[in-house]
C-alpha cells in the first residue's frame, strides 16, 4: 500500500486512459483530508487549450508499464500495422482515446450492412462473426 502526502496527484491515468481504477484511495489520518480535482470536461479542455500539460499527462502511461491493461491496449494498437512503428509518445496518445464498452452474451455488437465508425480491440471474452 502506498501512502501519497499533500501535492501528490492521483488518478490521471484512470482519467485519460478510461480505464476503471486499479487502486481504491482512502483517507487516513487524523484531520480531513481535502482533495482538489478536475473533471473530464476540465482535462479535455486542457488537451485543447494546453496541449504540452496534456502530453506531459499522458506520459505518465510510461510508468504502468506492468499493468495487464496498459500491456494489451499498447499490444493491440501495435498489433496494427500502420502503428506498428509509432513511439510512445503517440502510442499513448492513441491509448487515451480508447473507449471501453461491456457487452452481455447474445447482445449484437455490430451489425451486417451498418457503417463502421470504429476499430474493436477484443479484451476479454469470446465472439461470434
Amino acid at each position: 500500500m502506498n501512502e501519497l502526502n499533500e501535492g501528490s496527484v492521483f488518478g490521471e491515468i484512470a482519467l485519460f486512459t478510461k480505464l476503471k481504477r486499479t487502486a481504491s484511495v482512502v483517507a487516513k489520518g487524523p484531520q480531513v483530508s481535502n482533495c482538489a480535482y478536475l473533471t473530464r470536461e476540465d482535462v479535455e479542455l486542457i488537451e485543447s487549450n494546453f496541449p504540452h500539460i496534456a502530453k506531459q499527462f499522458r506520459n505518465r502511461i510510461n510508468d504502468y508499464q506492468s499493468d495487464e491493461n496498459m500491456k494489451f491496449r499498447r499490444a493491440m494498437i501495435r498489433n496494427l500495422h500502420y502503428f506498428r512503428d509509432l513511439n510512445d509518445e503517440i502510442i499513448n496518445a492513441i491509448m487515451c482515446k480508447l473507449d471501453v464498452k461491456r457487452y452481455a452474451k447474445g447482445q449484437i455488437i455490430l451489425k451486417n450492412g451498418d457503417t463502421s465508425d470504429r476499430i474493436m480491440f477484443l479484451r476479454l471474452g469470446e465472439i461470434n462473426v
